[in-house]
């Protein structure tokens, strides 16, 4: 979608600028935020799955550019939190209601102690942080990244 584009070019080109930037400057990692669906596949929302993919896919794909530059970028997926907008979701969707329910939500402190955690340690650039009701924090394991 051309809003997806938008959102990929605009983090691409602050992570490009900030590759001119004094490591002194950054003050906390850029950070990508996917959901849930950008990790399982939901056949009733494709396209939304597909671009929330992208996102964790983007992220990881920053993370392999040259450690030399210092930079380090992240992904967070959280769960399903309740918001206005999954609430509107629920009508529109058919059977989103029973499966959101079936797996639970996550509070949104929840969401915010996984961005303070992101921001304040250091994992592997690259990483895609899970925020689940089942399992709480915890990052997601992936095949080696290189080619």
């Amino acid at each position: 979608t051309l809003f997806l584009s938008l959102a990929l070019l605009s983090l691409y080109r602050s992570v490009s600028l900030s590759l001119s930037c004094p490591p002194s400057l950054f003050l906390l990692p850029p950070l990508s935020l996917s959901d849930c669906l950008g990790r399982v596949p939901m056949t009733t929302v494709p396209v939304y799955c597909a671009t929330k993919h992208g996102v964790v896919g983007f992220s990881r794909s920053l993370s392999l550019f040259p450690q030399e530059h210092n930079m380090y970028c992240y992904a967070l997926c959280p769960g399903f939190v309740l918001t206005p907008l999954l609430k509107s979701g629920f009508e529109a969707v058919t059977g989103m209601k029973e499966y959101v329910k079936g797996i639970g939500f996550v509070p949104a402190e929840k969401v915010a102690e996984g961005v303070v955690q992101l921001c304040t340690t250091q994992p592997k650039s690259g990483s895609v942080m899970r925020v689940t009701h089942s399992k709480g924090i915890d990052f997601e394991k992936f095949r080696s990244s290189r080619l």
